[in-house]
Formats: C-alpha cells, sequence, structure tokens
C-alpha cells in the first residue's frame, strides 16, 4: 500500500500521492491534512482518512535582558527574562555556537574584563527558539582610590573630612561609593602642626656706635621651632 494525501476528510483532489511523508508548502498557521491509504494492486482504498496536523508553534519574543557587575575580577550574574513556558539559553556569540549555559540567571565563571554574553529564549515544549539574541553585558568595574595630604595648625582641631572629624594627625581612611557604584578608597593624610608659643625678648639696650654690641635673647624657646631675628623687619643674622 502507498499513502496519498488530501485537504479534506473526503473527497477532494490529492496534494501527493504514493509517499509516506509529505512537506507542506509554506505555512502561517496550523493545518490539518489527511492521509489515505491505497492498494498499489488494486487501487482499493481505506474506507476513511486519517488526519495529520501540521503544528505551527509560535516563536519566541526576544527576552528583555538584564546587565550585572563585579567591583574586581571575578564572577558576574546576569539575568534575562523569558516569556511564558520558556527558558533562556546563554551563549558567546550573536549566532551560532553552543549554549554556555541554560536558565534565567547565569553566573559566569571568573572574568577579568568586562564581556557580552548572548541570551536567547526557547520553548520548553516546542524547543523554537527567538530568532534574535539579546545581548547582555557582564562588567568588571574598577575600585578608585585618593590620597589627600593636609597640613593644619593645632589650632585648626577637629578637622572634618567626609563628615568625620579628627583630633589629631595621623593617617584616615574611609570607603565611599564612586560613580559606577564599587567602593572608592578615600585617604587622609593629616599633619597637625603644633601652635606656636610667645616668649618675650630679652637684653637688648644702647651701645655706642662701632661698639661690640649688646645681647639679645628670648625668655623661652620651644623644640624644633627655628627663630629669626628681625631689624625693621629684616633678617639679622641666622635662623636660631
Amino acid at each position: 500500500e502507498t499513502i496519498d494525501w488530501f485537504t479534506a476528510p473526503s473527497g477532494g483532489t490529492s496534494v501527493a500521492t504514493a509517499t509516506n511523508t509529505y512537506q507542506t508548502a509554506l505555512l502561517t498557521f496550523t493545518t490539518s491534512y489527511y492521509a489515505e491509504a491505497k492498494n498499489s494492486g488494486t487501487g482499493c482504498i481505506s474506507a476513511t482518512r486519517k488526519v495529520i496536523t501540521a503544528v505551527i508553534n509560535n516563536i519566541p519574543l526576544a527576552p528583555l535582558g538584564n546587565s550585572g557587575f563585579a567591583c574586581s575580577p571575578g564572577s558576574v550574574t546576569i539575568s534575562a527574562t523569558p516569556g511564558s513556558g520558556e527558558t533562556i539559553d546563554w551563549y558567546l556569540q550573536p549566532t551560532g555556537g553552543l549554549p554556555v549555559s541554560s536558565g534565567s540567571l547565569y553566573t559566569t565563571a571568573a572574568i577579568n574584563a568586562s564581556i557580552t554574553y548572548f541570551a536567547q529564549a526557547r520553548n520548553i515544549s516546542t524547543n523554537c527558539i527567538s530568532l534574535t539574541r539579546t545581548p547582555v553585558l557582564a562588567e568588571v568595574r574598577a575600585i578608585t582610590q585618593s590620597t589627600t595630604p593636609v597640613s593644619i595648625c593645632a589650632s585648626q582641631l577637629p578637622y572634618v573630612w567626609n563628615n568625620n572629624s579628627y583630633t589629631q594627625g595621623g593617617t584616615y581612611q574611609v570607603v565611599l561609593v564612586n560613580a559606577s557604584g564599587c567602593d572608592s578608597i578615600a585617604n587622609l593624610l593629616l599633619d597637625v602642626i603644633a601652635n606656636f608659643q610667645l616668649f618675650t625678648v630679652t637684653g637688648g639696650g644702647s651701645f655706642n656706635n662701632g661698639g661690640a654690641g649688646v645681647p639679645v635673647g628670648l625668655s623661652g624657646s620651644q623644640q624644633g621651632v627655628p627663630y629669626q631675628l628681625l631689624l625693621n623687619g629684616n633678617p639679622v643674622g641666622s635662623a636660631l
């Protein structure tokens, strides 16, 4: 026996004859065909025709992608949203290739630089796939650092920096968030200069022109602070 194919359950003209398989014309919707058995020797046909349905499944839409980032080399989690009854296959290429993972969420292997992956929707029942893949960025961003040296007099304490108050010199650090959403490590090098003490000038007096002069001194001194004698605003001698 052979099979003849029809578009109606009875009567009509066959669209294909003497073939067990039938390749339809281009279809845009689900269509039923009817298979009729025929004895090739006698020409007798089956009493009824068997309905065979050519199903046209919907093609999934390209998914909506959600990028992800890490603030240093490492794994990054990205995601894509499939339609009902669908899943996501992840690729390294916009077309072709083999999937590296399946599922709405994908956590990459450790990466040192940003990589674009491609998400394709696939119907779980029919295996129909979206016509295009959605690019989704797994981004590696940078942690930034800055150093701010500041010298102030002790009288200017406390010193306020990044909403923190400091009462003595030293190295301080705060962790902020930079424009990319990663840590911004800010360092403060605070140098506090001791306040100067006032002392009274001692000695002095009058002397004859050409004479040896008279001694001049201070009532005290501050360790680590140089002193310079001035005459009418001009330095006299070396700093001590």
